[in-house]
């Protein structure tokens, strides 16, 4: 192999390792999730393509987020061996095949279009500079809830198009990553601290943050109390919700012990999936 064949090996291994696949392929469940939501005959090459383009979605947002997370000096990523300008390059080269697939779509094509466009740039906004709103206090709750709650659109669009109940259970997935994210920031307030990275734990500091989780653990209780009525769902899937809500906070009363803080991003992971397992033989079983 010639020096440049191993160097363009290399960039392209740095720019794959940047995607961070293992940190979010699970979440195509959220796809998976809209999909079936939206209409109970599938389309298996209609699933692939929102599924590709999912991915891609994803592999940009975590690929962004990780080059001005890790922007060192010089001009480089610190613990890759690219620069931040191929970085940047790297994240925005996979919308391409994001678009292709969109293009490829039988239904609904303008609408799958602009939900993903949105999604794009509350990524963007969310973790580039100079906007970088993961640096500010709320607004890093607010985008990453809107990244990861576009997921559901994206399957639920495929189908049919935005309705009301639809339009209910994104921001049902919104208000679910609220908490979900101030838990994430938590387990990863060491890393944050190394990185300069400010977000909302930096400035309200731990035990205001645990005052504003319980604060949203207590409105998502709500909302999906209110759910369960407005689109007439098993009265059973309340008492699941107030199960997942007393696990949270009862791991949020824990949260000054550190070796537990340290386990905190399995712990909410594992609790979060369980639930919406649970949650979508509910809505879906419903729709």
């Amino acid at each position: 192999m010639s020096l440049l064949d191993n160097s363009l090996f290399l960039a392209c291994r740095e720019c794959v390792k940047l995607y961070r696949i293992e940190s979010w392929f699970y979440l195509l469940g959220l796809v998976l999730f809209g999909y079936f939501y939206s209409s109970s005959d599938i389309n298996a090459t209609e699933l692939a393509l929102i599924l590709i383009s999912a991915s891609c979605y994803l592999g940009y947002g975590y690929c962004l987020n990780e080059v001005f997370d890790r922007k060192g000096e010089n001009g480089r990523i610190e613990s890759y061996a690219i620069s931040l300008k191929y970085g940047i390059l790297c994240s925005f080269i996979i919308l391409l095949p994001l678009f292709v697939c969109i293009s490829l779509l039988s239904h609904n094509k303008n609408q799958i279009f602009i939900v993903f466009v949105l999604g794009i740039l509350s990524g963007y906004l969310y973790s580039a500079e100079p906007f970088r709103f993961k640096s500010r206090p709320f607004l890093d709750l607010i985008f990453n809830s809107l990244c990861f709650a576009n997921l559901f659109l994206f399957g639920a669009v495929c189908k049919s198009r935005i309705n009301i109940e639809a339009f209910l259970l994104f921001i049902y997935f919104f208000v679910l990553f609220l908490p979900v994210q101030i838990c994430h920031e938590i387990s990863h307030s060491h890393s944050d601290q190394k990185n300069n990275i400010k977000n909302s734990l930096y400035y309200f500091g731990i035990k205001n943050v645990k005052q504003l989780l319980i604060l949203n653990i207590l409105i998502f209780f709500l909302y999906c109390l209110y759910l369960v009525f407005a689109i007439s769902l098993n009265k059973y899937f309340i008492y699941v919700t107030a199960i997942f809500c007393l696990a949270l906070f009862i791991t949020a009363m824990h949260f000054n012990k550190s070796e537990l803080r340290n386990k905190l991003k399995n712990i909410t992971r594992i609790l979060s999936m369980l639930y919406l397992l649970v949650s979508f033989a509910f809505i879906v079983k419903k729709a």
